[in-house]
């Protein structure tokens, strides 16, 4: 038989339930009372605390920002995880893709769901204040379906509309809230783009921003793929269950088809599957990314140790305070949540001040960092990152705290109250943990510091390193297009011969057929005339080749070895002629007797003459060791001989004295002549060949930024250490003194405490550093990870930091008042 229990029973167990609930709200407020009082009586310790969390929890929230947003946050559309990209060959950017290529990836292949194709191109928008450059994609008819997307407004075309190229466009957020001032009658407004009348019939969803460059400002439809010249960019779903390395070995089979069916144009076609490149190539960032977000956690280490190790020492001081409240009364899960108390406010504070930090830190970091994000990419403090951040904080408050806390479950009530005291042998062992605390500090420090100085040094010697021209001063302006981007070129360049700030200029682009498409295309197979076989060459150095103008060599300062360069005959109608750079020329011919000599872009390409031989070009490359000046094999031909790639041209200047006077020319001068193009980007030159400059140099900017912080927390940790060490030992400095110590011996023993904290950091630090070195070593360019220079140098830097850490508190006990010291309970 069972009984149940009465109304009057429940409700007395909810009210006892809730004054249970009630007293331990109280005993929290009186505890944070408490730790708030404390914290007035030594607002330094308090101050110190709170700045040394919130630094390490805004160094880990800042990388988590950037490492979620970057590398693990779904992209902005359904489906994204399945969403894969189809390029050449894995350093090619995207959009090089043949028709043919394409259709085998539609009809061909299984394991894909969906394929897309576009190419991106420049319109001219004509509005009613003027005429402004816009990035056009084309986009298929399989586009906005393989997206999964949905419109802000409006509808995307349908398939049958895409096929039958109607005058229809979506336009990007950015477009319409900016140059359309977000006209809420947006759809079914007419734009003339170019020559050519579209209606607007959707607005993409911010950011979102799907083409070639990752910029677009409309998406327009484009006939069916066909072997036009025109170059392609693909993406694609998977199918269910299909693994990227299947995807993978279907294409190598399609790429192998391919070059069977026309060698001459498809030998060194080499397909390539990469989910990543759906974040346009995000492979050496993500693992810079990565690496931020493993010497934040470092730092965020330093932190916690460091306010553990002054909760520590400051709860030594308090041993006798909570003997006394254990005699009242006090029970030890009291004591404990009392020390948890101090913990949690300062955790509290810390955390607080840490997202404001954090959230200046992402402002700058989400500028200075590296290009080739898309415009989707938000950083920001998100629910997750807000999320983690509270959860940083929290576990703070027990890896700063808990240990501090559990003191009180160890008090020796009866001793403490009879010595009077907190106990020496507490506050030597108290001392053992604080300078153990300060090694692993000094440890992380010193290893960073050996990071930072090999990537600086790296950095340094890519900047002076011998690249086979004089790119000090010269100006790259650099223009995108459709058809007419060479003629924009050649109007600038003439708009720019003669100026007086201006010494000289030319013009490159990158080489894509002769004017007869029957003539020959671009193909690393080249055939010495006469011969069966074509030369071999090295597949891990690509070759280049440029469309380049008379005066490139000079503009450069490329020197010329043999022959001569390009002249004003060299034009269409006359026979083909190319210079070749000194290692490609050795490749040829043994660097004897190549110019005069005749070779062949592919078994049918037309003979081509070299008349002249240049230097090499080196760029650094990444290598399994690291980084390597490579000279790079390269194909100059004459521009007006050549077609180029659509899309880019660069034009380059050398200024005859003042940098500025040359960039404001070229400003002024495109503004006047350059009438199709997207508005030219105009930078230095050394930053539009190659990412790993930047990259190095933001490396070093971040952990340099880790690596003094985590000096400033070593230091204020030995500072502590050494400064509590002499606390604890006033009353015996105070009878060395007395018995007739000089005060410079006890400054030395002091300093040799501070020293030997340095000293064990230095020696781990070390260790650390090899094993830090490793993971930076494909950015590190003439520099050893294990350098030994780097490495005396930056202990050398630490010693300094630790003899200026000890200091202070060795001058504090040189001055210690031997009757004063003798009172001290």
């Amino acid at each position: 038989m069972t009984t149940s229990r009465s109304p009057i029973g429940q409700k007395d167990a909810r009210r006892a339930l809730a004054d249970r609930a009630v007293d331990r709200l109280r005993d929290l407020a009186l505890d944070l009372r408490l730790a708030l009082r404390q914290s007035r009586r030594r607002p330094g310790l308090a101050a110190l605390a709170i700045t040394t969390l919130a630094v390490g929890i805004a160094a880990v929230t800042v990388t988590f920002s950037l490492v979620n947003t970057a590398l693990y946050r779904a992209l902005p559309y359904p489906l994204a995880q399945r969403t894969v990209a189809i390029i050449r060959t894995p350093w090619d950017w995207p959009g090089n893709l043949p028709p043919a290529a394409v259709q085998g990836l539609r009809h061909d292949t299984r394991s894909f769901a969906r394929v897309s194709a576009m190419y991106d191109r420049t319109e001219r928008l004509e509005l009613p204040g003027g005429v402004q450059s816009l990035v056009a994609t084309a986009v298929d008819t399989g586009f906005f379906a393989t997206l999964g997307a949905h419109p802000e407004r409006g509808r995307f075309p349908s398939a049958s509309e895409i096929v039958h190229a109607a005058p229809y466009a979506v336009i990007s957020h950015r477009l319409w809230h900016g140059s359309l001032n977000a006209d809420p009658a947006i759809v079914g407004r007419a734009l003339r783009l170019g020559t050519r009348l579209y209606t607007v019939v959707g607005v993409m969803p911010p950011h979102i921003n799907y083409g070639m460059r990752g910029n677009t400002d409309v998406w327009v439809p484009q006939p069916a793929v066909a072997d036009t010249g025109q170059s392609y960019f693909a993406f694609a779903w998977l199918r269910p269950g299909v693994t990227l390395q299947n995807a993978r070995a279907e294409v190598r089979v399609l790429n192998g088809q391919l070059v069977q069916s026309d060698t001459a144009r498809y030998t060194r076609m080499d397909l390539y599957v990469n989910n990543e490149m759906v974040i346009r190539r995000m492979d050496a960032q993500g693992r810079a990314l990565k690496l931020f977000l493993a010497l934040a956690g470092c730092v965020l280490l330093i932190a916690c140790v460091n306010v553990a190790t002054l909760l520590r020492m400051r709860a030594t001081e308090r041993r006798r305070e909570m003997a006394v409240r254990a005699s009242l009364g006090a029970g030890r899960g009291r004591l404990v949540r009392q020390g948890l108390a101090e913990s949690l406010l300062f955790s509290v504070a810390g955390g607080g001040l840490g997202l404001i930090l954090s959230a200046a830190g992402i402002r700058v970091f989400s500028t200075s960092f590296p290009g080739n994000f898309p415009t989707w990419v938000r950083f920001g403090i998100d629910a997750h990152v807000a999320l983690f951040a509270v959860g940083v904080s929290a576990a703070v408050v027990f890896l700063a705290g808990l240990s501090p806390a559990l003191e009180g479950l160890r008090l020796d009530i009866s001793g403490m109250l009879k010595s009077g005291g907190s106990g020496a042998a507490t506050a030597a062992h108290t001392l053992r943990r604080g300078h153990r605390a300060v090694g692993l500090q000094a440890a992380v420090a010193v290893a960073l510091l050996i990071t930072t100085a090999l990537l600086g040094a790296s950095y340094l010697n890519i900047a002076t390193a011998d690249r086979g021209y004089r790119p000090d001063g010269v100006r790259a302006a650099q223009i995108w297009g459709d058809s007419t981007q060479e003629v924009d070129a050649r109007r600038l360049v003439s708009a720019l011969s003669g100026h007086p700030a201006i010494s000289l200029t030319a013009w490159t682009g990158n080489f894509e057929q002769f004017p007869d498409p029957a003539a020959g295309t671009v193909s690393d197979s080249i055939f010495r005339t006469g011969t069966a076989t074509p030369v071999v060459l090295d597949r891990r150095v690509p070759i280049q080749e440029f469309s380049v103008s008379e005066r490139y060599f000079a503009t450069l300062g490329i020197p010329l070895l043999r022959g001569r360069t390009f002249a004003a005959t060299d034009t269409t109608g006359h026979p083909l002629v190319a210079i070749l750079s000194a290692g490609l020329a050795r490749t040829l011919w043994g660097g004897r007797g190549d110019v005069g000599r005749t070779f062949q872009l592919g078994r049918a390409g037309p003979p081509i003459t070299v008349i002249g031989v240049v230097g090499d070009t080196r760029q650094a490359m990444r290598t399994e060791t690291g980084l390597d000046m490579t000279a790079l094999p390269t194909l100059y031909f004459a521009a007006p001989q050549t077609q180029t790639q659509r899309g880019l041209v660069t034009v380059l200047v050398r200024p005859a004295a003042s940098e500025g006077a040359a960039v404001a020319a070229m400003h002024e001068a495109a503004r006047t002549v350059v009438t199709v193009a997207a508005p030219p980007e105009i930078r230095p030159y050394v930053q539009t060949i190659g990412e790993a400059p930047m990259i190095i140099r933001v490396l070093g900017i971040v952990i340099g930024t880790c690596a003094g912080i985590a000096l400033v927390l070593a230091l204020v940790g030995i500072y502590g250490v050494v400064g509590y060490s002499v606390a604890q030992r006033t009353r015996e400095i105070g009878i060395r003194v007395a018995l007739g110590g000089t005060r410079g011996a006890i400054r030395r023993q002091v300093m040799r405490g501070s020293l030997r904290a340095g000293a064990v950091g230095i020696v781990i630090g070390l260790l650390l550093a090899l094993g830090l070195g490793r993971l930076v070593r494909a950015w590190l360019l003439g520099v050893s990870p294990a350098s030994p220079a780097v490495y005396l140098v930056t202990c050398g830097v630490f010693v300094a930091v630790a003899y200026t850490a000890g200091y202070l508190p060795s001058r504090r006990a040189a001055r210690v008042d031997p009757m004063d010291a003798l009172r001290v309970d």
